[in-house]
């Protein structure tokens, strides 16, 4: 490079192979150049399974709605079950600038959540590794091999033997909340994967068809802007006993 060059730097993700996508309606609390994010609803996957390459999903959602030279890249994936805010990057080059953030700690989510059981403690840490379950490829676990994983509780409000809680990952491992919540005797209500028979009756009883898990607030210090955003979600849970708690 010589005084005077103008270098030019294409971010933007290669138009060919880009999938049409399929329209449907996006709740979007704050998009700009950048990142999009969106209050994911309960029942949605973000990507297509293998066994179910026909269903609607937020990646096909989002295909559809961005520009021809733009691609939806998931940084905070949710669960099928899951609601709340989901966070998209536009290009590989700012997932990957989220990624860095994440690991600096310039990206926090909290959670609400209820559980099946009221926790001993109104509030705790849960520092208990995670990996794969033995004989499953998608299932997790709590093992001394896992990876480190950090969970914070903290009860808000009880109603029958149930608690609504506000959940803090401190660490990202897959299905993380739900695996913790599980471990220490407390899962969520409505899980169909980490569940105990007692969870899975109150389940039934109270019509949940998932878990009943929504990431409610994100915080994060824009990786190109430098500001701090703080974006936040009404829950939406799938049963009625909010009401009561």
């Amino acid at each position: 490079l010589a005084l005077g060059d103008v270098l030019s730097i294409q971010l933007s993700d290669p138009e060919e192979g880009r999938p049409k996508g399929k329209a449907a309606k996006l709740d979007i609390l704050y998009e700009d150049e950048w990142l999009i994010i969106i209050n994911k609803p309960a029942g949605i996957a973000v990507h297509s399974s293998t066994n179910e390459p026909n269903m609607d999903t937020v990646e096909d959602a989002l295909y559809a709605y961005l520009p021809r030279d733009e691609r939806p890249h998931p940084v905070s994936r949710l669960d099928r079950g899951t609601t709340g805010v989901m966070t998209v990057a536009k290009c590989g080059y700012m997932h990957a600038q989220m990624k860095r953030i994440m690991g600096q700690g310039q990206f926090e989510k909290r959670y609400l959540a209820i559980l099946s059981r009221v926790p001993e403690k109104a509030e705790g840490i849960i520092d208990a590794p995670i990996g794969m379950a033995e004989n499953s490829h998608y299932k997790r676990a709590v093992r001394p091999d896992g990876s480190p994983a950090v969970s914070e509780y903290r009860v808000l409000s009880t109603f029958s033997g149930m608690a609504l809680c506000e959940l803090h990952p401190r660490t990202g491992r897959t299905h993380q909340l739900r695996v913790h919540m599980a471990h220490i005797g407390h899962p969520l209500l409505g899980d169909t994967r980490y569940f105990t028979a007692e969870s899975a009756n109150l389940a039934a009883q109270y019509h949940a068809p998932y878990h009943q898990l929504c990431a409610v607030k994100l915080s994060l210090i824009h990786p190109i802007t430098g500001k701090t955003l703080e974006i936040a979600c009404t829950p939406d849970f799938s049963v009625d006993i909010l009401f009561h708690l």
